[in-house]
């Protein structure tokens, strides 16, 4: 039994660290030209791989939970206007490295990355191509809201070279997902699964605990329901309550909040639920791939 203090003393909204430099490293005295500096001295490191994020801030409807950087539009001028900026970036960014290093990996996040049509995508992706080392081995991977996701646009990423879909489920409980504002699957998550399965693409599934409505027993059935269906990787993220950041976050409040202990109890019973799969093996405490894709 951990002592309650210490629950209380380490229950803080801090950054969870996966990605870096985490975003606490950003702050105003870090300019411009830090960047720059910092990206050109990475040409003198190793290892000489380069991962490559982009983020796609826009959704078409706002998550009550969310603590990421979004914007809620349908505007196509707007889109638009911040495609053409990215592409810029990219471009700009591919002068200061060098441009004989690999890319290890390719990460879409957002936001919805799937909000963009399949053409936006294939016209930023069309330019990473065309101006970084993408290899035959690089991951490519992309977030995806399943209430907006279909075959078709699967189809497209595949065509692509997406080789890794990360699908946004945060919970398998409807209503749940109904008390978040969080839309439902536009297809069930087992039709998909097996779509992308079967065109040798991998599979993320992403949780999220600590939400209003979720006990200990609801977001072990969720996670019960994720091992049968068996995914690549699982990932269970801690509900990060900022209401000073994100005010959206109040009405949360009046659903009700779990307790810390509470949290705890979601996160040890669905850790040792994986870890007892003997499917899974753990990196950290948050991602958990399947054994076979190690």
């Amino acid at each position: 039994m951990i002592d309650k203090k210490l629950i209380q003393k380490y229950d803080k909204p801090l950054p969870r660290y996966t990605s870096y430099p985490p975003a606490t490293s950003f702050h105003a005295e870090y300019t411009a030209d830090d960047y720059k500096k910092s990206v050109q001295l990475s040409n003198q490191q190793e290892p000489q791989g380069i991962s490559l994020y982009l983020h796609i801030p826009f959704c078409p409807r706002l998550c009550l939970y969310c603590g990421c950087t979004t914007l809620i539009t349908r505007q196509d001028e707007m889109i638009a206007n911040y495609l053409e900026a990215l592409k810029k970036e990219i471009t700009m960014v591919a002068e200061w490295l060098d441009l004989t290093r690999p890319v290890t990996q390719i990460h879409w996040g957002g936001g919805t990355p799937n909000a963009l049509s399949a053409e936006q995508v294939g016209d930023i992706m069309a330019l990473i191509n065309s101006t970084f080392k993408v290899e035959a081995t690089t991951e490519i991977a992309i977030e995806c809201n399943p209430a907006h996701l279909t075959l078709e646009y699967l189809d497209a990423l595949f065509e692509m070279g997406f080789n890794r879909i990360s699908l946004g489920i945060q919970d398998f409980n409807e209503e749940v997902l109904n008390t978040v504002h969080r839309d439902l699957p536009n297809l069930p998550i087992d039709t998909l699964t097996q779509y992308i399965r079967q065109h040798g693409v991998g599979v993320n599934y992403d949780f999220i605990y600590g939400l209003p409505g979720q006990t200990e027993a609801s977001f072990a059935q969720t996670i019960q329901k994720a091992l049968e269906l068996r995914p690549d990787r699982l990932v269970t993220f801690s509900y990060a309550h900022v209401p000073w950041v994100k005010p959206h976050q109040n009405i949360l409040e009046k659903a009700g909040l779990p307790s810390a202990e509470e949290k705890l109890a979601m996160f040890t019973t669905a850790y040792q639920m994986m870890v007892d799969s003997g499917d899974y093996v753990a990196i950290g405490s948050i991602t958990l791939p399947l054994k076979k894709t190690i």
